[in-house]
């Protein structure tokens, strides 16, 4: 690992200080793992044609909304539930 130091040229930091810097990032990227981690259940349902197209519809359309207002504000959640509704809508109309 290099070490920048005020605009100079890079220097490489001691062994012991690189290896005290991994197992750092190690320990963290294992509580972050834990504390997001939802262990997968045995036996999963395959998802259908019809499902896969809806779920596209419904990212789709959520992208669209954030694209929209530029990526700025608003809220991942509320896209995607109000992108679902407009799609759940608009299928239902067949």
């Amino acid at each position: 690992m290099l070490k920048q130091k005020d605009n100079q040229t890079a220097t490489p930091l001691p062994d012991a200080q690189v290896e005290k810097e991994k197992r750092q990032t190690r320990g963290k990227a294992k509580i972050l793992l834990a504390q997001f981690h939802e262990p997968i259940p045995e036996k999963t349902q395959p998802v259908s044609t019809a499902q896969a197209i809806r779920l596209d519809l419904i990212a789709r359309e959520a992208y669209l909304r954030a694209e929209q207002r530029g990526f700025q504000g608003g809220s991942p959640l509320l896209d995607w539930l109000e992108a679902e509704a407009e799609v759940d809508r608009v299928l239902d109309m067949d």
